[in-house]
């Protein structure tokens, strides 16, 4: 060693790993699997096309989430242990990562119900407490979903107790507060440029095979999710976690070779930097889609078959009719009373019901095994009665579309 050369100088550094190419790595390795992953995660949203969304529906849904979580997590660890490696049993694996994703999704689950049954105003201090506790526990239990990211690449690599398991998570967060949003944030641009290109042919969701597809883009962020959340949870794995798998003096050899067969254009694209770009694409497709979702009239066709008016009061009979796509991608809460220019005659859509003794504003029609149905619908002015019937242009409205005139005077001349 020449004298005059510093100490540190002659050490030779370890080029530092590149989490993304790891990542890259993992999944053109496992090429032939992703299809078969990625149906199993789709299960959600194909399901959701044939039945009504429930419980049991997005309970399957996790489950199949944390099941394909534990798969690939065991599979890798397979890959990368050595034949002097401690043994892990996968039913423990599988047990610590159903047990922990399971009690935050329900945690998650549970808040957002108490949060949004609650209709209550904050002015009203006893009843607008569930809504601020759910809140509360909702923000909580992200934040400590953002702490435990990493729980599942621990539970599966690294082992140990349920204590262990969430130390080691607790402590990857602590030192590395960004690690989860850069896992995060590929799988998130991606799948939102996918929900947004599937939703360009027909915004309002008319299309079935569409919609579908649109809402299966959430198994691709689950998907790759996985992938990154190993790749980088690998990647700042401490010499102690290493040991415990039984690879340390290996790892480095181990990460850069899946490193070297990931560099690939996908390394590339699963970086923040490339995800930044998505999120600008994916926001352009957004605006693109309400646009056209704005100035496109509905394929179901109204007709209004009855009109009376009261005081502060208009209710309105329609038949709706939608032979092609049995009322998908209508949304009754978007009508309105407006004039001909567009300016408000009515002030709010108290019911928009399929049944007339119901009082209920529908998101959307769910009998959609009909072509034909009667809308009943009311809404609050701010005329009395004999200047609603005053007015010479009123227009039932759908958005910022008018799709048909009130004939008022003829209407109500019998009432």
């Amino acid at each position: 060693m020449n004298p005059h050369t510093p100490p540190s100088a002659s050490r030779q550094k370890t080029p530092p790993i590149d989490p993304f190419a790891i990542t890259a790595g993992l999944l053109l390795n496992d090429i032939r699997i992703l299809p078969s992953l990625l149906l199993l995660l789709s299960f959600y949203a194909v399901a959701g096309a044939v039945v009504e969304p429930a419980f049991w529906l997005e309970l399957v849904d996790r489950i199949l989430q944390l099941a394909v979580m534990s798969v690939v997590v065991l599979r890798w660890r397979k890959r990368l242990q050595t034949p002097s490696s401690p043994r892990i049993r996968p039913l423990s694996v599988i047990t610590r990562i159903f047990g922990i994703g399971l009690s935050l999704w329900i945690v998650i689950t549970c808040a957002t119900e108490l949060a949004s049954t609650s209709h209550a105003s904050f002015g009203d201090v006893d009843s607008s407490l569930p809504l601020m506790l759910g809140a509360v526990v909702l923000i909580l239990s992200f934040v400590w979903c953002w702490r435990l990211f990493f729980y599942y690449v621990i539970a599966g690599f690294v082992g140990g107790t349920w204590r262990d398991v969430v130390i080691r998570a607790l402590r990857i967060h602590k030192e590395n507060p960004g690690a989860a949003a850069r896992a995060l944030a590929a799988p998130l641009s991606l799948s939102a440029i996918a929900l947004c290109i599937f939703n360009l042919p027909f915004p309002d969701g008319r299309s079935l095979i569409l919609t579908t597809l649109s809402s299966a883009s959430q198994a691709l962020f689950w998907l790759l999710s996985t992938y990154t959340g190993i790749g980088v949870g690998l990647s700042l794995f401490q010499p102690a976690d290493w040991r415990a798998l039984g690879l340390e003096g290996y790892s480095t050899e181990r990460l850069q070779t899946l490193e070297i067969q990931g560099r690939s254009k996908l390394a590339k694209i699963l970086t923040p930097r490339s995800a930044l770009k998505c999120a600008g694409v994916a926001i352009l497709l957004m605006v693109i889609n309400n646009i056209r979702f704005a100035a496109e009239p509905p394929a179901t066709k109204v007709e209004v078959t009855r009109l009376t008016a009261e005081d502060k009061l208009v209710r309105l009979e329609l038949r709706a009719t939608d032979t092609t796509h049995q009322f998908r991608g209508f949304y009754p809460r978007l009508l309105s009373l407006r004039g001909d220019s567009g300016h408000p005659i009515s002030i709010e859509l108290l019911k928009a019901s399929t049944q007339i003794d119901k009082s209920e504003v529908l998101s959307q029609i769910s009998e959609q095994d009909r072509t034909s149905i009667t809308l009943f619908l009311e809404f609050s002015t701010d005329r009395n009665r004999k200047d609603f019937e005053a007015l010479n242009e009123v227009w039932l409205w759908y958005g910022i579309l008018p799709v048909e005139k009130l004939k008022v005077r003829e209407s109500t001349s019998g009432q």
